[in-house]
């Protein structure tokens, strides 16, 4: 688009001088310099995302370098580059040096941020470019598929369709390159907090699950993890985010901190109200929340949307330890199963039994050879099938007491718990 044609009256003048101030482009080439403000921006070419300057806390001159979705008023942060290292003034400089994009403060000084090139070496100018789908990349301008950095490779506490999110391996050095989601410090502080969130691959079960620190939270069961709605798919060693299938809307993930541990959210873009609807969000489910710092006991399970006041279970073949069944308290067999012997009773829609360490596993097995590794053990406890990295099926057997286990109404996967034969036609 063309500037107005600017007339020398002071009217006109200022009227140029306030357009120039607001345009918008989506490119920025490594021989020019952009300032960047809540007015000056990075416009994806269909005006879809926006990235600029944004302030979280109204009442502390803190600016941050984001990207937000373009017709949001409030401008809800999804990606911040200088979560740690905020602008004092409404005014900052997004300028190459060296190949490298940074961020400055006026007058160049200091860098509040800068790019880490991933890709192989450069040999003509740098480009910076804002996408449809809200990646923000740097990249050499005779290869523009070639990405040497990209915002998506770097989630701070957010997920967005065609994000690709790289599975590691639970056993893998701790100074191994991962991609992880700090949630913000507080909703006027984007700082990352201690508690991050991930994507794993159990390398001694061969199974996909997400950490909360270093819990395991949730397995992969093909479709979905747990009861969350199903908005990944695995693709060649990475989950690939996707639209939600109820929406034709923009999505996001994200994860926020809350005293005990941190909360999935997932929202949809409102384009009525102008705003992000929450469509799902793990602080829905009590048995999550009060199983951060009671969970069930051994041999019992949470069920989500029980409405008795007596969440925690028994599972079929157990009774309650105690007289009476409550948060952590254990529950223990009706009868003792004989080496070799017993039956198995099926939890449908299940989150598995915490996997450390007595579980193993055996991607050569189906349903009914599983079934039977189990039998021949005699501290075999469960077994289940679980889709494994390879969109394969894995067998695994628990050994010793089952714990941490909740009942979905959706998602979850199928649990075979071992008891005596007369338990496994027992409904009580």
């Amino acid at each position: 688009m063309r500037a107005p044609l600017c007339v020398t009256s002071v009217f006109f003048f200022l009227f140029c001088f306030l357009y120039e101030l607001s345009s918008s482009k989506s490119v920025l080439y490594s021989r020019e310099s952009l300032t960047v403000s809540s007015n000056q921006t990075l416009v994806s070419p269909g005006n879809v995302f926006e990235l600029g300057l944004f302030k979280p806390n109204e009442s502390i001159s803190r600016w941050y370098l984001g990207i937000w979705y373009k017709e949001d008023p409030k401008r809800t942060s999804l990606w911040v580059a200088n979560r740690v290292k905020p602008l004092t003034k409404p005014v900052g400089t997004l300028k190459f040096f060296n190949n490298t994009l940074f961020l400055f403060e006026q007058d160049n000084i200091p860098a509040v941020w800068k790019t880490n090139l991933t890709g192989g070496g450069v040999r003509s100018r740098m480009v910076a470019e804002l996408f449809d789908n809200g990646n923000f990349v740097v990249k050499d301008s005779s290869d523009p598929e070639g990405y040497l950095w990209q915002s998506f490779d770097s989630p701070t506490d957010t997920l967005l369709p065609e994000m690709k999110f790289k599975i590691f391996d639970f056993f893998d050095s701790e100074d191994d390159p991962r991609q992880t989601l700090h949630s913000w410090s507080s909703p006027g502080d984007p700082s990352p907090t201690d508690m991050y969130s991930s994507f794993q691959i159990r390398k001694d079960l061969n199974i996909i699950a997400i950490f909360v620190g270093g819990n395991q939270m949730d397995t992969w069961n093909g479709y979905q993890f747990g009861d969350m709605p199903p908005v990944f798919e695995l693709k060649e060693g990475w989950l690939v985010m996707k639209t939600l299938e109820s929406s034709s809307s923009y999505s996001r993930l994200t994860i926020r901190t809350i005293r005990q541990g941190v909360l999935y959210e997932l929202y949809s873009w409102n384009s009525e109200a102008k705003e992000w609807k929450m469509s799902w969000s793990i602080g829905e489910d009590s048995c999550y929340l009060k199983g951060l710092e009671k969970p069930c006991g051994s041999y019992s399970y949470c069920s989500k949307n029980d409405t008795s006041q007596q969440q925690c279970h028994c599972i079929r073949g157990f009774y309650p330890k105690l007289e009476r069944l409550t948060w952590s308290h254990d529950c223990v067999r009706s009868t003792a199963i004989h080496c070799g012997g017993g039956e198995f009773v099926k939890l449908a829609k299940m989150k598995l039994p915490g996997t450390a360490p007595m579980v193993t596993s055996d991607s050569r097995l189906n349903l009914e050879k599983c079934k039977e590794s189990c039998l021949v053990g005699c501290n075999c406890t469960a077994y289940a099938l679980v889709e494994n990295r390879k969109g394969e099926r894995s067998c695994l057997n628990w050994k010793g007491e089952l714990h941490d286990m909740r009942n979905y109404t959706t998602g979850g996967q199928d649990l075979y718990v071992r008891v005596a034969g007369l338990a496994a036609n027992d409904h009580g």
